[in-house]
């Protein structure tokens, strides 16, 4: 129905019609006031008069004393980055606060304040759907409040978080009350009484239940299935302004089976408002799902034939990224395949100043990315966070916030930790990804070894099953490397999953300095020792190959190369001295005793003590003398 405006004439106030076009929906007037009085009836004409002068009066004094009309109190529903804004009489502030329960909601307060308490009642209260420099276009108006309970304090205004310009809820707070409102509702009629403002409200309370059954309503339940390339099927695009230097690009679905590939993240066509390709996902396309696809197309096996021909045709890749923003599908996997309400991609810009023309929009597709959110109902949201500053290292992390202020905190945070300049070595991708010019394998009896080959010397990032496992004796290597070796052992047909030895190599020359690490057996992942004898090492990788061929058990072969690594190199045993043999000295036979006379013996004896030379007769007569002379 058109919207007009009422008429405040006094013919409409007799007849009590409000509401000019519509009025059914008002307040009826009385029937008595068109009643013909019986001929002769005094008293019925006497009640008519007496009805028509009060309703007269009572319809009067709804009248407002400033100027003998209603004024207008606007609410703009799009007043989102002001504090406050004010006309004539009353002055409105906003506050913006994520919805309690449900972070996907936000509410926009609209509190009003009246220069003069007593011309509270002299405002109709119009909705617009514009902003202080374009009010836009009038949805709702809240007309004649007549007593003080009718008087609109405040307004809450209830939005999804991914269609920020169309609001779900509208909240009107009375004195004594509150009346919670299906936007749609509202918008359908137009206007109306300000009394009757109870038959549009659901209640006092809006819960998240009211928000998600609206939201089912509005986008009929339709959800992005997020890919891994460039699908890019009936999805919407816009830009939104934060505050400063940030903005986001918003993603919502416009059909049944919209799709969206992890490349149309980061650039828009402002005038289709459709997400494109960035430059960068234009070399991803020629030169990686061109030739994948068409030398798998007819293999059974698909899955085996795309690794293969990865590495079959690595050389002809080409990983000139030009653009600085790009997400490789390894920190993907918990959103690819999954369905979401919309995605949003926060941005920084190097100027404070937002492009003031179509020509100038095109900037704002080459703004370094800072954060992707992927929202879904009122289930938690996934970030996916940005690392450093070539935009080769990301993560799924956490970013809570409440409101903008403390968004762009965050985004701040972000972005200061986003200077790093490194090297990701990704321990448990064993292929070429973005930011590495190449893995190269090496396959050596009970190891193999992956060398990840960089553009440059940068200090290592070590990531690992998408996180970094916080290995602090690399972290604190002062070396900064080009090349990184990374070995993993393998028996039984199976290669082990984590590695056992990491080698960092500053250019890949063999003169040049290089530290190895080994992990300790048995220990957390992030427990690691630098090999400190590195002239050693490769004399120690050879025992491994050598003891271990014919170890068929992983753990074992762990162990065994742990010993082997750690273990001490026995000290060399030392010749023994060779001495020229010497003649042996002639024997020579003592000379005979000559013995004593037997006389003498015994003139010796009588002195009680017998000595005995070598002779058993002298040991004869000691004997004697000492033990059966003592007994007799």
């Amino acid at each position: 129905m058109p919207f007009k405006n009422p008429d405040y004439s006094n013919k409409q106030l007799l007849s009590g019609s409000y509401m000019g076009e519509g009025a059914n929906k008002g307040m009826k007037h009385n029937s008595l006031c068109c009643r013909q009085p019986r001929a002769g009836s005094t008293t019925s004409m006497f009640v008519i008069l007496t009805f028509a002068g009060i309703f007269i009066a009572n319809s009067l004094s709804v009248r407002p004393a400033m100027g003998g009309g209603y004024s207008d109190l606007n609410v703009l529903f799009h007043a989102k980055n002001t504090d406050k804004y004010s006309e004539n009489g009353y002055n409105i502030t906003v506050k913006k606060e994520n919805f309690p329960g449900c972070s996907n909601f936000v509410v926009f307060t609209h509190t009003i304040t009246f220069t003069k308490e007593e011309d509270k009642l002299n405002y109709n209260v119009l909705l617009y759907d514009g902003n202080t420099i374009n009010k836009g276009n009038r949805v709702f108006g809240y007309y004649y409040p007549r007593d003080i309970n009718q008087v609109v304090e405040e307004l809450k205004i209830y939005y999804f978080v991914l269609e920020p310009n169309v609001p779900l809820v509208v909240s009107f707070k009375c004195p004594g009350n509150i009346y919670n409102c299906y936007f749609g509702k509202l918008k359908e009629a137009g206007w109306d009484r300000a009394y009757n403002i109870t038959s549009y409200s659901f209640g006092k309370e809006c819960d998240k239940s009211h928000l998600l059954a609206e939201l089912r309503t509005m986008t009929r339940n339709k959800k992005i299935g997020f890919t891994i390339g460039t699908d890019n099927v009936d999805i919407f695009g816009i830009r939104q302004e934060i505050k400063d230097k940030n903005f986001r690009f918003i993603f919502i679905p416009k059909g049944k089976k919209s799709l969206q590939g992890n490349q149309l993240l980061f650039a828009i066509d402002f005038d289709k408002q459709v997400p494109k390709l960035s430059d960068t996902s234009d070399d991803i396309k020629s030169h990686c799902s061109g030739i994948l696809n068409h030398v798998c197309k007819n293999s059974s096996k698909k899955e085996n034939c795309m690794s293969q021909t990865k590495t079959q045709y690595s050389i002809q890749y080409n990983f000139e990224f030009k653009h600085k923003n790009a997400i490789d599908p390894y920190y993907l996997n918990s959103v690819n395949g999954h369905f979401f309400d919309g995605i949003m991609v926060y941005f920084v810009r190097t100027s404070d100043r937002p492009p003031q023309s179509s020509c100038e929009n095109e900037e704002d597709n080459k703004c370094m990315a800072l954060l992707v959110e992927f929202v879904d109902s009122c289930n938690s949201k996934i970030h996916i966070k940005r690392k450093d500053k070539e935009g080769y290292w990301w993560s799924k992390e956490k970013v809570d916030y409440k409101d903008d202020d403390t968004l762009l905190k965050k985004l701040k945070e972000i972005k200061e930790q986003a200077q790093n300049e490194v090297n990701t070595v990704i321990l448990d991708k064993k292929e070429r990804y973005l930011g590495v010019e190449s893995v190269d394998p090496k396959d050596i009896v009970v190891y193999k070894q992956y060398t990840y080959k960089f553009k440059g010397a940068k200090n290592p990032n070590i990531i690992y099953d998408r996180k970094d496992p916080g290995i602090s004796a690399i972290q604190s290597s002062t070396i900064k490397s080009q090349n990184v070796e990374v070995y993993f052992l393998k028996a039984g047909g199976k290669e082990d999953k984590k590695p056992f030895l990491i080698v960092l190599d500053q250019n890949g020359q063999p003169e040049n300095k290089k530290k190895a690490y080994y992990f300790k057996h048995k220990a957390s992942f992030k427990e690691w020792k630098e090999f400190t004898d590195f002239n050693k090492l490769q004399d120690k990788l050879d025992k491994i190959s050598k003891y271990g061929k014919c170890i068929h058990n992983l753990s074992l072969l762990q162990w065994y190369a742990y010993e082997i690594l750690t273990g001490k190199d026995p000290p060399p045993q030392k010749p023994k001295e060779e001495k020229t043999p010497n003649r042996p000295d002639t024997f020579k036979p003592p000379p005979k005793e000559k013995t004593l006379p037997i006389p003498l013996i015994a003139g010796c004896s009588t002195a009680g003590g017998v000595f005995v030379i070598s002779s058993a007769a002298g040991y004869g007569i000691y004997w004697y003398n000492t033990t059966i002379k003592l007994l007799t």
